[in-house]
This record gives structure tokens, sequence and C-alpha cells, in this order.
């Protein structure tokens, strides 16, 4: 019996009995992975804006935004948050303010972003993308 290159499953050569265990085994790889892929396809996008004003007054400069999608145990990534009819200007500070981000740490309902070494100056948005 050989198996398949990426999830293993088992591949009976010709003369091979039928074994239903076998079957069993590929047939929970295979639950088990497309779960995998709809958790990925299932994640939420959200659009945050992170205002000047709220960010903490001392290094390492803080701000704490409200994303009811998230839980703690969420994987959250960072994106940008452009779009097709995104000014050049507005591009250009997204990503330069975002830039400034260090960190984040996620909790449940909220998103708490970081910048070690400079205050951001302008209001910025960036796209996230976890949670449900």
């Amino acid at each position: 019996m050989t198996q398949t290159e990426n999830l293993k499953l088992n591949k009976p050569d010709k003369t091979d009995f039928i074994d239903i265990e076998k079957l069993n085994e590929n047939m929970d790889k295979i639950d088990g992975a497309l779960k995998a892929a709809l958790s990925v396809a299932n994640t939420k996008e959200s659009l945050v804006t992170l205002s000047a004003s709220n960010w903490s007054s001392s290094a390492p400069y803080s701000q704490k935004v409200a994303v009811s999608t998230v839980k703690a145990s969420d994987s959250v990534s960072m994106g940008k948050a452009h779009t097709k009819t995104s000014s050049p200007s507005d591009i250009e500070t997204y990503d330069e303010m975002a830039g400034l981000i260090t960190s984040a740490e996620v909790t449940d309902g909220f998103v708490t972003f970081y910048c070690a070494v400079e205050k951001p100056t302008a209001d910025f948005k960036v796209k996230l993308k976890g949670g449900k």
C-alpha cells in the first residue's frame, strides 16, 4: 500500500484487499483537511480606523480597538486597507502609518496595536483578517 504525497491517504495496490479501517482513516484525514480549509475561508475581514488622537502618550504607544468578530484564541493578520478607489494620498498615509505598528494583541472583542518607537500622527485604516 502506498500513500498520497500531501495528506498521506492510503492507496491500496491492485492486489490489496479493501480494508475498511484504512478507508475510514482516509475519510478522517480528508475531513480534517476540509475543516482547516473552511476555517481559513470563513474568516472575517474587518476594516479598522486607528485615530491619531487615540494613541497612548508614551512608548510603546498603544491603541485598543473594538473588533466584535475576534476572540483571544483567534489568529489575526493585518493587511493594507487600500481599495480600488483609495486616493494616492490615502495610500501613502496608510502605508506610512501602518509601517509604525510593531505588534498587536488580540483579546475577546478587541485588538490592541503597539508602536514601539514612533507614534502615528495621522488617522489611518488597516484591514484585519481573522475571527468568525
